[in-house]
C-alpha cells in the first residue's frame, strides 16, 4: 500500500533479464544446501529465489536513479562493477542475501526454540501461492518447491518477529520519558491515525483489470464474514501482492494521512469513515481490499513507539544472531545468480 507500486510493475520485467541467465538444474538447486544453522536448512534453490528478490526490491526502491548508480538491469550482475567500488552488483546482491539469510534463519531458530509455529492453514496459503509462480522468473531452476521453502522460511521468521515486536511495545510512561531523553525539540502532531488492514491485488497479476476486480469482490466477501486477523492472514499470505504486509495479515499499524497511495488514502480518512468499514478500492495499480480496524494513536506517539521498538528489536536480533549461527557454502553460494 505504500507508494512503490508503479516501480514494482515497472521493473518486473527487468528482473526477469537479470536471473534468467543459464544455471544449474532445479534439481541441482535443491538438493545443494547453501546455509545452516542447528536445525535450519536452506537449498540452493531458496537462496536463488532470495537473491533475485533482493535484486527486486532493490531496483524497486532505487527506480529513480538506477541510472546514476552505475547499474543496467538489461546486462549481467557479474560484470558490472558497483560505481567507486571494486565489488560487482552480483557480489553486492549476494553479500546482501547472505545478511538477510543470517536474520531469517537466526528468527527461525528463535521461533521453534519458544514455541512458534505457523499454522496449517498458513503453510496451506503460502503453498498455494507459491504454485502460482512461474518456473525460473526468480532465477534459472527456481520452481514451486523452491518457492515454497524460501518464503515458509520468511513467513515464519516474520510471524516470530511480529510476535516479539508486539512483546516490546512501550508504555504511555516509557514513551514520555525517552522524549525528555532523546527528543528534545520534538514536535507534537495530534493527528490520528488508523490501524489498517490490506490486501492488494496488481492488475498484472491476472488477465485484466475485470478479473483482478471479480476476485477482490470474491474475496472481500470473504473477509465481510470474517474481518479476523486470521482471516485476513490466510487471504494475504495467498492471493496479496503487497510485499510490505503480506507476511502480517496485511496489517498496517497506526497509518497516517498521506501514506498510502491516494485513492486509498482518500477512502481511509474521509470524515465518514468509522472503524469496521471494509471495502474494495480501486486504483491504477489494481484492487486494494482495505479493512478499518480500529482507531491509532496520535501521529507524535506512532513515531516514538516505533523508534522505541525498532531499538529493542535491533538488540535482540542481535542476541539471536550471536546464539544462532548459520554457514554457508562457497560451492553452493557459486550456483547462486
Amino acid at each position: 500500500m505504500l507508494k512503490k507500486f508503479a516501480s514494482i510493475l515497472l521493473l518486473t520485467a527487468m528482473l526477469f533479464t537479470v536471473s534468467c541467465q543459464q544455471g544449474a538444474t532445479a534439481n541441482d538447486l535443491a538438493a545443494t544446501v547453501a546455509a545452516t544453522s542447528d536445525t535450519v536448512t536452506v537449498s540452493a534453490a531458496a537462496m536463488t529465489y532470495f537473491y533475485n528478490d533482493t535484486v527486486l526490491s532493490f531496483l524497486n526502491h532505487y527506480a529513480a536513479v538506477i541510472d546514476k548508480l552505475g547499474l543496467d538491469p538489461s546486462k549481467s550482475l557479474s560484470e558490472q562493477k558497483m560505481n567507486n567500488r571494486e565489488d560487482t552488483w552480483h557480489e553486492y546482491f549476494l553479500n546482501s542475501t547472505c545478511t538477510l539469510m543470517y536474520h531469517l534463519v537466526s528468527l527461525n531458530e528463535a521461533a521453534k526454540a519458544e514455541g512458534t509455529a505457523l499454522t496449517d492453514a498458513e503453510i496451506a496459503a503460502i503453498t498455494a501461492r507459491a504454485q502460482t509462480v512461474s518456473e525460473g522468473s526468480y532465477g534459472a531452476g527456481v520452481n514451486a518447491e523452491a518457492v515454497t521453502e524460501a518464503r515458509l522460511l520468511e513467513a515464519l521468521a516474520y510471524k516470530h518477529q511480529e510476535i516479539k515486536e508486539a512483546e516490546l511495545e512501550p508504555t504511555d510512561e516509557e514513551i514520555d520519558s525517552y522524549i525528555a531523553e532523546n527528543k528534545k525539540d520534538f514536535k507534537y502532531d495530534e493527528t490520528a491515525t488508523l490501524n489498517v488492514r490490506h490486501i492488494m491485488l496488481f492488475d498484472t497479476s491476472f488477465k485484466d483489470h475485470k478479473a483482478a476486480l471479480d476476485k477482490a469482490n470474491e474475496l472481500l466477501d470473504i473477509l465481510k464474514a470474517d474481518t479476523s486477523a486470521d482471516a485476513f492472514t490466510r487471504i494475504a499470505l495467498q492471493y496479496s501482492d503487497d510485499p510490505s504486509s503480506c507476511y502480517a495479515g496485511g496489517l498496517y499499524p497506526d497509518l497516517a494521512p498521506e501514506k498510502s497511495i491516494k485513492e486509498v488514502d482518500k477512502w481511509c480518512f474521509d470524515t465518514s469513515r468509522r472503524v469496521g468499514d471494509i471495502a474494495v478500492i480501486e486504483s491504477e495499480y489494481g484492487c486494494h481490499i482495505v479493512y478499518i480496524e480500529s482507531e491509532g494513536r496520535p501521529i507524535w506517539q506512532a513515531e516514538i513507539a516505533s523508534e522505541i521498538v525498532a531499538e529493542r528489536f535491533d538488540k535482540l536480533s542481535d542476541a539471536y544472531h550471536a546464539d544462532y549461527f548459520v554457514s554457508f557454502s562457497e560451492d553452493a553460494l557459486s550456483m547462486v545468480k
